[in-house]
């Protein structure tokens, strides 16, 4: 239960994942797609396949190579092969991090979780496919070891403040992230004292080194691309109403306890700061956020240079982005809107420099898909063309690996608007099929593009080509009390 508290308090400021994975891809022209003079609209056809409660994959053993598929859910971490076949549950834990290859998995595993005084945090490393996993470091150890003297008495009573601070600190440790050459893995942990700072684990000599020093919570670390620096957020607290005295970053790998090369002080003025990808070596784009709307303003910050120029701010509260996407080439972005107290979805282009583009109407995305080239020629069109694009929340269609088919949920997920129903699959040129009927969370496809998986009322199912008819991966379960915070199927790589 605490883990689900640590993901309210942490990430309530900020969007959902999906099941889909985070991609920063933008729409582009796919050539020689068919465009109709008259787009046709999805057909329900009327043998749509209802998904079997008795698993058919067979059980064959887990691939000796991968890629595998992971998932965690309140059940435990669950691998599997690309097909979804050789279902297996390793241990318990949370908050995965994948590494690009070598088969590594670091996450954390909570112990004594119904003895307070005992209870504490370790980051473990898991390893496939012999699932493997061993203990890194404890990044919060028992409040019991927090325990200040009661002079005269019988036992050591924990102060109201330090279980205030061990609190805090269970909201902020969990953040991880790889190296881009997977030889470091980079988290936040509790280990030394009453906050949260910034280590970094290297996997080829085993040694952790403690790269901050600051009477804050840190939280939210990533490398940047050739991992030269580490970006970090930073709170003076964590609450039900969000994150108070928000900072930001950016530290020089190579140099333990030297000061920030960049950053935001906090302060109880400062809203939450999140970063949203690095765009080069030594730049940014900065999202900052509040409860409960999302993304109130975007920044493109230089790191050599110290600026930091807004591109985009809410012109009012509620009046926030809920997801982005931006253009590796052109820099350009497109921006899914959500306003407070609208079932509307608005959409937006903005160029590199923030100057709006274009507006787009709304439109049901069972009917209506992007299409064109990116950005002069962006338009709603029928459902007929494919969108090579991976955003998150999966408000656009995604298209597989292979580029052979897409797929999509008719509406935006938000947890601010009820999630539309259905999984629609199709290829270029063709009207989309109905995959499935009712409500589906979120999805993503098979590294190799033959299947995909998706969440939907508290399992897992696979659906492969060519007839994407979906199944339950009954193996693969979460408690009711785990939802909104929504499975999330990754891939782990040799």
């Amino acid at each position: 239960m605490k883990a689900i508290n640590r993901i309210s308090i942490l990430l309530g400021t900020m969007l959902l994942a999906s099941c889909g994975l985070r991609q920063s891809a933008m729409p582009t022209h796919v050539p020689g797609t068919p465009t109709p003079l008259t787009p046709p609209s999805p057909v329900v056809p009327t043998d749509t396949p209802v998904p079997s409660s008795t698993p058919t994959i067979p059980q064959i053993p887990l691939a000796a190579k991968g890629p595998w598929g992971i998932v965690q859910t309140d059940q435990g971490i669950w691998v599997f092969n690309p097909d979804g076949g050789g279902v297996r549950a390793l241990t318990w834990g949370s908050s995965l991090a994948i590494s690009p290859s070598g088969g590594k998995v670091a996450y954390l595993s909570d112990t004594n979780h119904d003895n307070p005084a005992l209870e504490k945090v370790s980051l473990r490393l898991l390893s496939l496919p012999d699932g493997a996993s061993e203990t890194l470091t404890d990044v919060l150890p028992p409040l019991s070891s927090w325990v200040v003297p009661t002079p005269g008495g019988a036992l050591s009573i924990p102060t109201p403040d330090l279980e205030f601070a061990w609190g805090q600190a269970y909201s902020a440790v969990g953040s991880m992230d790889w190296s881009p050459d997977g030889g470091r893995l980079a988290f936040t942990s509790g280990q030394d004292g009453l906050y949260t700072n910034v280590y970094v684990y290297d996997l080829k000599t085993g040694k952790i080194t403690r790269m901050t020093d600051r009477p804050h919570y840190e939280y939210g670390v990533k490398w940047s691309p050739t991992g030269e620096y580490l970006f970090f957020s930073e709170a003076e607290s964590f609450g039900g109403g969000g994150i108070t005295g928000g900072g930001a970053w950016v530290i020089r790998a190579d140099r333990p306890l030297a000061p920030p090369v960049w950053g935001i002080p906090g302060s109880h003025t400062t809203p939450a700061f999140d970063l949203y990808a690095w765009t080069s070596p030594d730049s940014l784009l900065l999202e900052s956020y509040s409860q409960p709307c999302g993304i109130e303003a975007l920044s493109a910050v230089d790191v050599a240079q110290g600026t930091m120029p807004t591109l985009w701010q809410a012109a009012e509260w509620g009046d926030c982005i809920e997801s982005v996407i931006r253009n590796p080439s052109g820099g350009d972005f497109l921006l899914n809107q959500i306003l407070l107290n609208s079932d509307e979805l608005h959409l937006a282009l903005l160029g590199p420099d923030g100057a709006k583009l274009k507006d787009v109407n709304s439109g049901d995305l069972r009917t209506f898909l992007l299409q064109g080239d990116y950005p002069d020629r962006l338009s709603l069109a029928g459902s007929t063309a494919a969108v090579p694009v991976s955003p998150p929340g999966a408000f656009l269609p995604i298209q597989s690996p292979d580029g052979v088919q897409w797929a999509w949920l008719p509406w935006p997920i938000s947890w601010l608007h009820t999630v539309g129903e259905g999984l629609w699959i199709g290829k270029a040129g063709q009207v989309p099929r109905l995959v499935y009927p009712s409500r589906v969370d979120s999805f993503s496809w098979s590294p190799d593009g033959k299947t995909v998986f998706f969440c939907a009322g508290g399992s897992v199912y696979v659906a492969s080509r060519p007839d994407f008819n979906p199944e339950a991966m009954n193996a693969i379960q979460e408690s009711p009390l785990y939802a909104p915070y929504r499975v999330e199927v990754n891939w782990v790589f040799p």
